[in-house]
């Protein structure tokens, strides 16, 4: 009975002492895999949709995909504001 009370009083020390580790241990891990999984999800789902991924810009998102210089010229605000 004694030594049974030892081994259970050991055990739950054991466990106190090794449930901080584990949980910055699981911290750690989940913060580093975490964005390279959603990193991969991204990618396999924009391969799949035929969509670019986010980070590059589609043809005709800058201003340097048009042509400015065929447009007429704007009014000026004294036309605009009778």
């Amino acid at each position: 009975v004694a030594a049974t009370a030892v081994v259970a009083s050991l055990g739950g020390a054991a466990v106190s002492l090794l449930q901080p580790a584990a949980f910055s241990t699981l911290s750690t891990i989940t913060s580093s895999l975490l964005p390279q999984i959603q990193s991969i999800l991204q990618r396999q789902t924009a391969s799949v949709n035929n969509t670019p991924p986010a980070s590059t810009v589609p043809k005709g998102g800058q201003p340097s995909d048009y042509d400015f210089s065929d447009l007429p010229p704007f009014e000026s605000d004294s036309n605009t504001t009778k």
